[in-house]
């Protein structure tokens, strides 16, 4: 079939359609829409030339604020949203840099387990946190890149291994909360890392470095509570 006359709309959802194209029927043919689904692979739908089909694809609820335990790593995570309060632009702003995060997630405490930012360590649990939270805005986890050092750093203290697990976007290291952006983040003696983040699930929800003073209003939390 020709493709001209498709017309195609990515949507970059998870769930729900990834993406559709209608075929302008000639007269007295129905039209077709190609519809592919995260979950059923392409399909079709045969429609009436006349009929003007508007399609919603919904993306998941987003889940907060709710701890949720994963038998892999033997702990609980949670997706948290931030309240105004902790942003370094204003006191009524939703927003938090990552050293401010990191502290908020060391305060708190679940089932006996203290708090802190997310390690994802594995390609499973990064398809939990997607499938799980459905984050539609960038959120910290627990790792940070050492500009002195030209190295990267878990929360808990290990360095990160070249040969470890790996879910960087295709430019790693892009300053600012728009994805698709290419400038730099500033590495100098004043702002001496670059804290890591998941952009959202409708970007590819991959990690980006960004610069040591932006801000999310989202963030992963961890409890490493050793059982459920």
């Amino acid at each position: 079939m020709a493709e001209r006359g498709f017309r195609e709309v990515r949507q970059g959802l998870d769930r729900g359609l990834e993406s559709y194209r209608i075929v302008k029927p000639k007269p007295g043919i129905k039209a077709t829409m190609v519809l592919r689904s995260a979950a059923m692979g392409c399909f079709r739908l045969l429609i009436p030339a006349a009929i003007l089909l508007v399609v919603s694809a919904a993306r998941a609820e987003v889940l907060y604020d709710t701890p949720v335990y994963n038998p892999d790593t033997q702990s609980y995570f949670e997706l948290v949203r931030v309240r105004a309060g902790h942003s370094i632009r204003g006191k009524d702003i939703p927003a938090i840099t990552w050293g401010n995060a990191r502290k908020l997630a060391r305060g708190r405490v679940y089932k006996g387990a203290r708090g802190r930012l997310a390690v994802v360590k594995s390609q499973e649990v990064s398809d939990f946190l997607r499938r799980t939270f459905q984050a539609d805005e960038k959120a910290w986890i627990g790792l940070r890149y050492w500009c002195a050092y030209n190295r990267l750093q878990w929360v808990t203290g290990e360095f990160y291994a070249l040969s470890e697990y790996a879910n960087w976007d295709r430019i790693w290291n892009h300053e600012g909360g728009i994805h698709g952006e290419t400038k730099q983040p500033v590495c100098n003696a004043h702002f001496r890392y670059w804290p890591v983040h998941y952009w959202p699930v409708q970007d590819g929800f991959r990690w980006n470095a960004n610069g040591m003073s932006k801000e999310a209003r989202s963030f992963f939390l961890e409890y490493p509570t050793g059982k459920e």
